[in-house]
């Protein structure tokens, strides 16, 4: 399968991994503790990862929801607690970019 990604896939990957000993590093803490991994998302934010599935309109990646699930399966391959909450974080990126034609908010009236 790793044949059939695109060059962005790729590029996401290679980026989730450069992040995984880091992960890995904290990840038995998260969950002894019981702790939201912090830590993780600062790294997944300055790595861009956060905006996955944002529309690239909006200043996102923009990604498909494939691209999505091979990164978000890759997160899980270092720290659950981790790849968990980007699920969260992600799908409700994924939402609007399936079922709106428009992602701008009409303003409040009255």
């Amino acid at each position: 399968m790793k044949n059939d990604w695109t060059a962005l896939q790729k590029e996401l990957i290679g980026l989730v991994d450069e992040l995984g000993p880091a992960f890995v590093d904290r990840a038995a803490g998260f969950d002894t503790a019981a702790l939201f991994p912090t830590e993780n998302y600062q790294d997944l934010r300055d790595a861009g990862l956060l905006k996955l599935c944002i529309p690239v309109a909006a200043g996102g990646t923009g990604a498909d929801y494939q691209t999505y699930c091979l990164v978000a399966a890759q997160v899980g391959r270092y720290c659950g607690a981790t790849a968990l909450t980007f699920n969260m974080h992600t799908c409700s990126m994924l939402c609007p970019a399936v079922f709106c034609d428009d992602h701008k908010m009409p303003l409040a009236e009255g």
